[in-house]
């Protein structure tokens, strides 16, 4: 007995997105391939299970799954942005105006120690020796 086309295609379907399934069950956010647009890279992972990109879309199981792997995504997403030092604070504690300050004492050195090499420099290239 041959089977019909229909069921072959009905069976590949259902294969496939169980597959996908399998893989997003195993997967952890983090490992998730994502796009340009930080959604999940759909061709990426159609590529890795061995199934065409044109199954992802026409296949509203699959299209179901990438829709709530995009979702969890987002959420992930927007509480990394909310785990974020708050505007005006950086990651040490340190107020932007404080870091600013530290940044021009930081500046005033290096402009400090660059006169002081370039005497150094020219006294070299002159030949003058000013070891004691």
């Amino acid at each position: 007995m041959k089977l019909s086309k229909s069921f072959d295609r009905h069976s590949r379907a259902v294969e496939n997105a169980g597959r996908l399934a399998g893989w997003r069950a195993q997967t952890a956010l983090e490992h998730v391939p994502l796009n340009q647009f930080g959604e999940s890279s759909k061709e990426t992972i159609c590529k890795m299970l061995g199934i065409s990109r044109s199954t992802a879309r026409s296949n509203p199981t699959m299209k179901a799954i990438f829709g709530q792997l995009d979702a969890e995504i987002a959420k992930m997403h927007a509480r990394n942005q909310e785990k974020r030092a708050p505007e005006g604070t950086s990651k040490s504690g340190l107020t932007s105006q404080e870091i600013n300050e530290a940044l021009a004492e930081l500046q005033t050195d290096n402009s400090r120690l660059r006169r002081k090499l370039n005497a150094l420099m020219y006294l070299e290239d002159t030949g003058l020796d000013v070891r004691p």
